[in-house]
């Protein structure tokens, strides 16, 4: 067994954490959830993978990234079926059934043992995780047993293996379930067999292993009554009144299995306590009863000093509190004034809170030992103590009718898991406060010049079990303490100087003269200094940043405790006075913890926030030697679409190249994957080596579409924007002008992520033979018979923004005429006819050609001489753009910032009726500028009707003054309008940064419809 010195233990500890992580397929696309969750926790830790699928290898070789990490985590992603693949990637095809799992079977026996070796090798921990089948396995009945069988010998294998967590399939689907975790083309291209959804969730639940690791853990949870443990107030409804409806049903539950792994369950009310001591006699429903709490305050204090008398009672800290309330001037109040607290509030949706006690990190346990099981009983027998203690005449006497026992005995195999718990948890008296894992104790243990004692205490009243330690290393002629450590439980009854008296007997065994007790000062362990300096003040010396006392062995040997004595009232008195409270620094480290635990619970408790988060977090093009150049096709745009989702690169150009833009060959598979989701055509990934640009791989998927279908999808209506997933799509309509066609799309479907169809529709009557609707209802029965074409049958999802919202209002009308169903009518900014301050547009009179001629003209002549070179020169550049979108981007139809210049309108209008004059067939330009025309008189000529159905309005949070709040259209919603405001003003709300809002509220309302069907 290796010799480790002192110097080499604290060498380890001084090197980088990071996530090392080894796996049976290509994991590298958790990285994005692991690095969310990492910057979330406040953890600089890189991120390290072994190489593909060398999980024995990994864990055998002592040069391995696992082997190398020292004070992280070591994470190993298993899939038994992944053991039973080819070096092709195809399943392998024994000679019988019987002979592949024997081979399975080898290779979890292999396991077992590599990680036994490597668990003692290693003082870091390891999380073993056992990712789910694919589902043609957990079709095949013979092969899941089998998998499941030997997934209880593995874990009945490992258990009590120190330093080893687990993550199984069935509870990963229990935490943060996703019903689409698996990606058979990715998995057939890459071995990347899991979606972008399942990463997200695998990626959490080990960020939350993580959390518990190396957080110290609470030991009490405060409760408050009225609203929070039940239903209703008990001062006025009365025992009987109140309600234990099911959130608080399951919230007493949750509770009392918080007490069964030792969590200690105290209350907190303002009320009169015999209020609550009658609801406690007459209510035999309660499932948190009275034998579940250690105390309570029950009176009409403020809670934060209520807080304060029971860390007194219990001689705990307030930061190793979890205060819960449902009043947020409570929370408020305790938060202020008790700031080491962790303080949650329960959801104002009572039907949430189950969901949020679920996802609230903190309650979270790593392992349970037999003393947290008895934690409660053990305090209710101090608590007895401290009322005898009261009773006694003397401290003498009461130690001495205590009956106190100490036993210290060397550490056995038993005692790993205590020990290490105690390294963790101790705080007060702790000379070193030295965090150990109990594979690094185990490794002190084994070593030769290293000893490790437990302490065990017990008297009249019961037994305290395990609490304290001795971890101390044998040198020349000096015994040096590693770690001296006891519970504040046994504080000031003599327990410390056995402690002493201990070591100074294997000091004499071992013919060693000195004890070094070296102290390192932390936020807390000040009683520890106080017991030193009481015993050994004259032996003190400095030594680097911290202290040492360095006591001769016969003078440890004779220390007794002296109750009542000068130096033991002075060692009471400080550590009662350092145990108040936290240094300001590690308060506002505990209030920025309750807000990250509360935010996690309330918005990231399933994969798909974390995922949308994650996917919303996009970087500028970079600088590359090509510039940009826009999607000329439906194909390049789908493409470009594709990889601006996969990169998350803002505005990528047909001719950028995939590599250049931060693609691996670890994304190709993804990225040809979703390519054959939407299009419908595989290509192999050697094909983007051969055409890694947008403009080539269109080109080659353009070959294999006839040209009548390219023909038609030129002249239809309907663009699929993102036609690729599984679930129903929703149809967004055109705007009126400005750049607002189907452009505001783009902003916020990347943020519904790759699963939601998305399609729009542009106006009619941009093709040569095409002449524009001019009648809202003409367009939307055109529009119903386009979308009919993808979707034959409803429920039918239908949005748009500002008069695309009119548009959608009148095509739900005709489809509910027609017996269909509508199941989300999203309406962006539309304005009903009068909404508030916003009169109507009033509409020109008409007028004759010549009359309208004269009228431009005259327009154009009332320009002073700068005004119309400036609109000139505007005018030129608009032109070139209008000009380049249309030969460039026929999917975004209009840009309206030419037809907006007040020069450019005038020409626009004089030249459409020129060519009508002339009855010659008007160019491209002109046909989109009489499109919005006809979008323009369909506007002002429509009269909006009742709607029977339910709309859902996202109104700009930015409106002008007066504006009514339901944009006018409540008086026609019969069915209930439902308003989401969202922030922004009516042309930045589908932009950064307010789009993310927009966008989450909307995917809600559309998951929503969708589930009812």
């Amino acid at each position: 067994m290796q010799v480790l010195s002192q110097n080499q233990v604290e060498g380890v500890r001084e090197r980088q954490p990071a996530i090392a992580i080894a796996a049976t397929f290509t994991a590298e696309p958790i990285q994005d959830s692991l690095a969310f969750w990492l910057k979330q926790l406040n953890f600089p830790w890189p991120i390290e993978f072994a190489p593909y699928h060398q999980v024995f290898q990994q864990l055998l070789d002592p040069a391995s990234p696992l082997s190398e990490n020292q004070q992280g985590l070591n994470v190993l992603l298993v899939r038994f079926e992944d053991w039973q693949r080819s070096e092709a990637g195809e399943p392998v095809a024994p000679a019988t059934p019987a002979d592949d799992f024997a081979k399975l079977e080898r290779n979890v026996q292999d396991l077992v043992q590599a990680l036994q070796v490597a668990t003692q090798r290693s003082a870091t921990p390891y999380l073993l995780c056992l990712c789910p089948a694919s589902p043609a396995v957990l079709a095949d009945a013979e092969r899941i047993a089998c998998f499941l069988r030997l997934e209880e010998w593995l874990v009945s294998q490992l258990t009590g293996v120190g330093n080893l967590l687990w993550l199984t399939a069935a509870e990963l689907a229990a935490t943060y379930p996703v019903a689409d975790y698996y990606d058979p083309k990715a998995d057939q291209l890459g071995h990347i067999p899991f979606t972008p959804l399942f990463f997200a969730s695998l990626g959490t639940a080990i960020a939350r292993k993580l959390f518990t690791l190396r957080s110290t853990p609470h030991k009490v949870i405060v409760l408050d009554c009225d609203q929070t443990l039940w239903k209703g107030v008990c001062g006025e409804d009365g025992p009987l009144g109140i309600e234990l409806d099911p959130p608080r049903q399951a919230l007493q539950e949750f509770m009392v299995a918080q007490h069964d792994l030792g969590m200690l369950i105290c209350l907190c009310s303002k009320n009169n306590e015999a209020d609550v001591v009658e609801v406690y006699e007459r209510r035999s429903d309660l499932l948190l009863r009275r034998e579940h709490i250690v105390a309570w305050r029950v009176n009409w204090q403020a809670k934060s000093e209520n807080l304060k008398s029971l860390a007194e009672e219990l001689n705990l800290g307030l930061d190793s509190f979890i205060f819960i309330d449902d009043n947020p001037v409570e929370c408020a109040e305790v938060r202020a004034n008790c700031p080491e607290v962790l303080t949650l509030q329960l959801p104002v949706i009572e039907a949430d809170i189950p969901r949020f006690l679920k996802h609230v990190w903190a309650f979270d346990r790593t392992q349970v030992t037999e003393e947290d099981k008895q934690r409660t009983l053990l305090y209710k027998q101090n608590l007895e103590r401290a009322r005898f203690q009261k009773q006694s005449l003397t401290l003498d006497g009461f130690l001495s009718d205590l009956g106190l026992t100490v036993r210290i005995v060397e550490l056995a195999s038993q005692h790993l898991a205590r020990a290490a718990q105690l390294t963790q948890r101790t705080n007060q008296f702790n000379l070193t406060t030295r965090r150990r894992s109990e594979s690094e104790i185990q490794q002190l243990c084994q070593s030769e010049n290293f000893g490790c004692c437990v302490v065990a205490v017990s008297d009249r009243f019961g037994d305290y079990g395990i609490v304290g330690v001795l971890i101390f290393e044998l040198g020349a002629a000096v015994l040096t303490v590693d770690t001296f450590l006891l519970s504040c439980r046994v504080l000031g009854r003599g327990v410390e100087h056995r402690m002493l008296n201990h070591l100074a007997a294997v000091a004499q065994a071992q013919g060693l003269g000195w004890l070094n007790l070296p102290y390192i000062a932390s936020a807390k362990n000040q009683p520890a200094l106080n017991f030193l300096e009481s015993v050994g003040a004259e032996f003190k010396q400095s030594v680097g940043e911290g202290l040492s006392f360095k006591l001769p062995v016969e003078f440890a040997a004779t220390l007794a405790y002296a109750p009542g004595s000068a130096p033991e009232r002075e060692l009471a008195q400080k550590s009662s006075k350092s145990a108040q409270a936290l240094p300001a620094s590690a308060a506002e480290v505990t209030q920025d913890k309750s807000a990250r635990l509360t935010q996690i619970a309330n918005e990231f408790y399933a994969a798909g926030p974390v995922l949308r988060r994650i996917e919303s977090q996009w970087q500028q093009r970079p600088q590359l030697q090509r510039s940009y150049i826009a999607p000329r096709s439906q194909t390049e745009h789908l493409l470009c679409h594709i990889w601006e989702q996969l990169l998350r690169v803002e505005q990528v150009g047909v001719q950028d190249n995939f590599f250049d833009l931060g693609g691996s060959s670890v994304l190709a598979p993804r990225l040809f994957a979703q390519i054959a989701k939407s299009c419908g055509k595989e290509l192999s990934i050697a094909t983007l080596f051969q055409a890694p640009t947008v403009e080539q791989l269109a080109k080659l998927l353009d070959q294999q579409q006839s040209a009548t279908a390219q023909a038609l999808s030129e002249t239809s209506p309907l663009l699929a924007i993102q036609p690729g997933g599984s679930q129903q799509p929703m149809f967004f309509i055109h705007g009126l002008g400005g750049p607002g066609t189907l452009f505001y799309c783009r902003f916020f479907v990347r943020h519904f992520g790759l699963d939601q169809p998305v399609y729009g529709l542009q106006p009619y009557g941009l093709g040569a033979n095409q002449l524009p609707y001019c009648r809202v209802e003409d367009m939307a029965a055109h529009y119903i018979r386009e979308i009919r074409s993808v979707q034959p049958q409803g429920p039918y999802c239908l949005g748009g923004i500002c008069f695309g919202g009119i548009i959608a209002l009148e095509m739900a009308q005709q489809l509910r005429a027609q017996g269909e169903r509508v199941a989300l009518l999203a309406l962006l900014d539309t304005y009903g006819p009068n909404p508030g301050s916003l009169p109507p547009a009033p509409k020109p009179a008409p007028a004759s050609l010549w009359q309208q001629v004269l009228r431009d003209l005259g327009n154009l002549g009332q320009l002073k001489p700068a005004e119309l070179l400036n609109n000139l020169r505007r005018a030129k550049h608009w032109l070139k753009q209008l000009v380049y979108d249309l030969r460039f981007r026929p999917d975004f139809f209009f840009n309206g910032r030419f037809a907006q210049n007040r020069l450019g309108s005038g020409l626009m209008q004089l030249a459409c009726r020129v060519y009508r004059g002339l009855g010659q067939p008007l160019p491209s330009p002109l046909r989109i500028f009489r499109v919005r025309e006809g979008l323009q008189q369909a506007l002002d000529s429509y009269v909006i009707q009742p709607y029977s159905g339910r709309i859902t309005l996202f109104r700009a949070g930015e409106q002008p003054a007066g504006t009514d709040y339901d944009l006018g259209l409540g008086e026609f919603a019969e069915g209930g309008l439902e308003i989401h405001e969202v922030p922004g003003g009516h042309h930045t709300l589908t932009r950064e940064p307010h789009v993310w809002v927009l966008a989450e509220r909307l995917r809600i309302c559309l998951a929503e419809a969708q589930a009812e069907g």
